[in-house]
């Protein structure tokens, strides 16, 4: 099921993943009722003593939930674009995402994206804006902390929009503990599948999880009990990806990944990633941890 990879305005680097290996501390926390969510990320970053974080978030509510999700450009130079900002009035229920805690242009930075469910109990998502907040029940949040890797958002030469890249960071000084987490940044045209193998093999992990991760693919294709459900492009942004690995070092790899995306209409579908079958769009940003089996 071949999928056209999206032509971007700028130059396409050679390096196609970004990827940086790192220490990490797991801690489970809350972010609080009238919290904002950027602000809640960046305390639980500080108190784990991480430089960066990426985090999964579940339960709780949101409160007048600001957002946007992708949309067909206007531009014909630009394949993708967002829609203007949706406003979810109201309480919302939060069912599942994911979110990058790092910096941009040296402010504090996090990059979330959400599912949930609306006063009429629809299931919608999208990208939260910066004055997210949490509703009157607190969120759960599973943050991992990061000792030697620092996210960095930037204006991409290659596509013109934001994204977050992994570096090695500044000054750490490497501990007894070897890096249990790869940090990636993927770039345009890489399958997500194909991705996480790669991760694994620069690693030399054998067996891996994949959590927290989020981004976005051209479209998307996932496999359920009803069939193969395919969601139109140009782009869907996913609200949480996660999965195992096992025989990464094989010639037989089994990387089964299960993925939840809101497509151009603010719709939300949820799936096994088919291999081969899923391109990044723009970015993403993935979180491959190893395993012991």
């Amino acid at each position: 099921m071949a999928v056209k990879p999206l032509r971007h305005p700028g130059p396409a680097p050679v390096e196609r993943l970004v990827l940086v290996p790192t220490r990490a501390r797991i801690v489970r926390r809350e972010l609080y009722p009238g919290e904002l969510i950027s602000e809640g990320m960046w305390r639980l970053l500080e108190e784990a003593g991480g430089r960066s974080g990426s985090a999964e978030i579940s339960g709780g509510e949101f409160r007048d939930l600001r957002y946007v999700y992708p949309a067909v450009s206007e531009d014909p130079d630009e394949p993708v674009a967002f829609t203007d900002p949706q406003v979810a009035r109201g309480t919302t229920s939060l069912l599942i995402g994911a979110a990058t805690v790092g910096h941009r242009f040296g402010e504090r930075f996090t990059h979330t994206h959400a599912s949930w469910l609306d006063h009429r109990g629809a299931m919608r998502g999208g990208h939260l804006l910066s004055d997210a907040m949490v509703g009157d029940i607190a969120i759960n949040v599973v943050m991992h902390a990061y000792d030697d890797a620092e996210m960095h958002s930037g204006d991409d030469p290659e596509t013109g929009m934001p994204a977050f890249c992994p570096f090695p960071a500044s000054g750490a000084v490497p501990g007894a503990r070897p890096a249990d987490v790869v940090v990636s940044r993927v770039r345009p045209g890489v399958d997500l599948v194909e991705a996480v193998r790669q991760v694994c093999v620069s690693a030399g992990w054998e067996h891996a999880f994949v959590h927290s991760s989020l981004g976005s693919t051209v479209g998307a294709r996932f496999a359920s009990d009803e069939g193969i459900t395919e969601v139109p492009g140009p782009a869907v942004e996913f609200t949480k990806l996660g999965g195992v690995v096992t025989d990464a070092l094989s010639s037989t790899p089994d990387i089964s990944l299960r993925g939840t995306c809101v497509d151009i209409h603010g719709r939300v579908h949820s799936g096994s990633v088919l291999p081969g079958a899923n391109p990044v769009a723009v970015t993403f940003e993935l979180i491959v941890t190893r395993s012991e089996a």
